[in-house]
């Protein structure tokens, strides 16, 4: 079983003019985009049901999170539904909105979010992760523990994940970075997926003084999974840095990806197709790094990949055929055999 909590709703997208980062009391014109955006956990889980439905059907897909009693709220639960997850464990909260986002993005395809925090999803507490956990039980079971729902909700996750031996997966926003040092969260982390402003949060105060952008990437890059293994040693961790690709680590080992050559429509969501597909692999017992056959990092930039040739933050036109043809097609064939034996 692969359980999970974290934000579930819809958002708009403004694409920026002009690259320069946001003043604190800047005015900056804008256009709103024909996009659909969604929130962390909806665009996670959705990569994960529709892939493994077909290649594992024996995986059930169990999000909790809560939504509004409004037209946001439906809309969400019936691509959940879609999607094949699981939805008994979304709750609907009369009264609160559905959690909404707005996406704002840069014409060099980078940005960030702004999200609601008193929404439906703010309302998901332990005690919606208790109702779960029973169901867990004697289970080999993998859990995602994702922003947009309070950090208490998504760290009694993790405690109960420690507890059935499950392989806990986890991210965090730049924001979170001091409590989860102050509860030292990271050793319940296996999966632990950040992007490179998460990172510079997480390691700003272990540098002397020097925080992450004052340095060069690469060494930016080895300071923080150098902290997170002295602290876990053996975690697996990722990190996204934008058109730069994204880099892996375990046990020592260092690897640099560099983003597949793709038409980019929308590189929203990402990142989250990134960690999805790290999921799947870590599912299907692929080895992290590549290897003589399919690795789980080369399927999760695969995917990263694909989810960026759609306008919305959450590619529809993603399946098990059509991903299986666009690994072939990007040099990959290991990706696309072990999808192909899987699916016979």
């Amino acid at each position: 079983m692969i359980v999970g909590t974290g934000g579930i709703g819809t958002g708009k997208i403004y694409r920026l003019e002009g690259n320069e980062p946001l003043g604190r009391n800047e005015t900056r014109f804008g256009h709103l985009l024909d996009q659909k955006d969604f929130c962390k956990l909806h665009i996670v889980f959705h990569y994960i049901a529709v892939l493994l439905s077909g290649i594992a059907p024996n995986v059930s897909i169990l999000p909790v999170g809560g939504v509004g009693d409004d037209a946001e709220g439906e809309e969400v639960l019936r691509l959940v539904s879609e999607a094949g997850m699981t939805s008994e464990y979304i709750r609907t909260i009369p009264g609160t909105p559905t959690l909404t986002a707005l996406c704002y993005q840069f014409p060099d395809g980078s940005g960030g979010n702004i999200t609601e925090r008193e929404s439906a999803s703010s309302k998901i507490s332990p005690e919606d992760i208790g109702r779960v956990s029973v169901r867990l039980k004697g289970k080999r079971v993998l859990t995602a523990a994702l922003p947009e729902v309070p950090l208490e909700t998504r760290v009694h996750l993790l405690k109960a994940g420690r507890k059935l031996g499950a392989v806990n997966a986890a991210s965090f926003v730049s924001g979170e970075m001091e409590q989860v040092k102050e509860l030292n969260i990271i050793p319940d982390v296996d999966i632990l997926a950040l992007n490179i402003d998460e990172a510079a949060a997480l390691i700003s105060t272990n540098l002397s003084g020097v925080t992450g952008p004052d340095l060069a990437l690469e060494e930016w890059v080895d300071s923080c999974f150098r902290y997170v293994s002295e602290r876990n040693s053996t975690v697996k961790c990722i990190i996204t840095a934008g058109k730069q690709g994204f880099y892996g680590y375990h046990q020592g080992q260092m690897a640099h990806f560099p983003p597949l050559d793709v038409s980019l429509t929308n590189s929203a969501g990402a990142g989250d197709a990134l960690l999805a597909g790290v999921i799947i692999g870590e599912t299907l017992g692929l080895p992290f790094f590549p290897s003589a056959g399919a690795s789980t990092l080369h399927l999760a930039n695969c995917l990263a990949a694909q989810s960026v040739e759609a306008p919305d933050t959450i590619n529809f036109h993603v399946s098990i055929d059509s991903f299986r043809s666009f690994c072939g097609s990007h040099g990959h064939s290991e990706i696309e055999i072990l999808f192909q034996k899987s699916s016979s």
